[in-house]
């Protein structure tokens, strides 16, 4: 009963103002404002009987935390990237000084080390490796060697340095990498 009189109450008060009002310019805003009023004291009802506040604000929270988990997964992919190229970086700088200890280790002269990586089920494996060796300079000034460019690659051949068979077989066994994987290239120019 209360509902009815409210509803009564709002009608004749919705009359009243328009009557007061002078201005015909204001009487649109006033009757978009009562008629605002009038739904809203419509809907108190069912708002009670469904809890449409209640559930709306339980779907607005939804929503907003689906969106914010949207952005904060996007945030962590974005992060992981950057951390996995930085890794890869990071250890592909320490196998170059790695495999150059190695290589004067076996007292050959480390020229240069490129390292390939590839990325299989979001795993960075070893690719290729090609590294570029020499004989270390003899300390005699009387010996003259003509320019050497040799592309090892593949299992070592018979003629090959003993050094390089060694050196090949170490890194081979460190990075646990196929010897068709690891190029080496011979150069004493």
């Amino acid at each position: 009963m209360e509902y009815i009189k409210e509803i009564a109450i709002l009608i004749i008060l919705s009359q009243v103002i328009m009557n007061l009002v002078a201005k015909k310019s204001y009487y649109k805003y006033v009757k978009l404002f009562l008629g605002t009023m009038m739904v809203i004291t419509l809907i108190k009802p069912i708002d009670k009987i469904m809890d449409i506040s209640g559930n709306l604000d339980y779907y607005i929270t939804g929503i907003e935390i689906f969106r914010e988990k949207s952005e904060l997964k996007a945030d962590m992919e974005l992060t992981d990237s950057y951390i996995k190229n930085e890794a890869v970086k990071a250890y592909k700088k320490v196998m170059e000084r790695e495999i150059e200890l190695v290589v004067t280790g076996y007292n050959m002269q480390y020229i240069s080390c490129d390292i390939e990586f590839s990325a299989k089920d979001d795993i960075e494996t070893i690719k290729s490796i090609r590294l570029i060796i020499a004989e270390k300079e003899a300390e005699s000034d009387n010996i003259g060697i003509e320019d050497i460019f040799i592309e090892i690659s593949g299992k070592p051949d018979k003629g090959e340095d003993k050094n390089e068979v060694h050196i090949r077989k170490e890194i081979c066994e460190k990075y646990e990498i196929d010897e068709d994987t690891l190029i080496i290239i011979y150069d004493n120019s």
